[in-house]
């Protein structure tokens, strides 16, 4: 039997669309029920070693690049992980380490010396307080994503009326409920420029290079 091609583009579309509605399915979900996931599956990540984060930063000012931080850790166990983050603001480059060794932690930020004291990570910065949020549980396949999307707005310095801005949170857990990775996108609601972004990507059961103390 031979189909003209009009056909055969509409039994393709009518596939896609059955597979689309197989494989993924979303539902709506609570805040409680999405923050349980969310610890959940980094609860699950952090328990793994050997592992790998990298996550980057993007910082943009009226659409335009100005921020970039590359932020790259290796976890052998842990109390024991390498961690390398690399800043480019107009133009310049800063690169900091820390390594912890068990009990004993070391730090330097370029071009110093490493050193043993004020080796601590800053606190994540809280949440904006948004108007609106939805929460979403979508599972494809071997995955579950969870996706927060906010609105919300925020005094912009040299503007009178506060800016609003728009979240879009996706968080995608392994078959195991390990993070996989995670994208974070904040933009202007009235003009769509992004203001920032960011990503995270974890991998499990790779082979690093021994970790040893850079000092003595």
């Amino acid at each position: 039997m031979r189909f003209s091609l009009p056909l055969v583009v509409i039994i393709a579309l009518v596939f896609l669309a059955v597979a689309g509605t197989t494989f993924a399915q979303s539902q709506n979900i609570t805040e409680s029920e999405y923050w349980a996931g969310i610890r959940t599956g980094y609860a699950s990540a952090r328990k793994s070693f050997p592992r790998r984060e990298t996550e980057k930063y993007e910082g943009f000012t009226d659409g335009t690049l100005t921020l970039t931080r590359i932020k790259n850790s290796e976890y052998q166990a842990a109390d024991k992980y390498h961690i390398v983050i690399e800043t480019l603001r107009d133009g310049r480059i800063t690169i900091s380490e820390k390594i912890q060794i068990e009990a004993l932690r070391y730090c330097k930020e370029s071009p110093g010396e490493w050193k043993t004291s004020g080796c601590y990570d800053s606190p994540p910065p809280p949440l904006e307080d948004a108007k609106e949020t939805s929460y979403v549980l979508q599972k494809i396949k071997n995955s579950t994503a969870y996706i927060r999307t906010a609105s919300f707005s925020l005094k912009v310095s040299g503007q009178t009326e506060p800016t609003k801005f728009l979240t879009e949170d996706t968080l995608i857990l392994n078959a195991d409920l390990s993070v996989r990775e995670r994208t974070i996108v904040k933009s202007i609601q009235a003009t769509k420029k992004i203001a920032s972004r960011e990503s995270q990507k974890f991998e499990y059961g790779l082979n690093f290079k021994l970790i040893k103390a850079p000092i003595k």
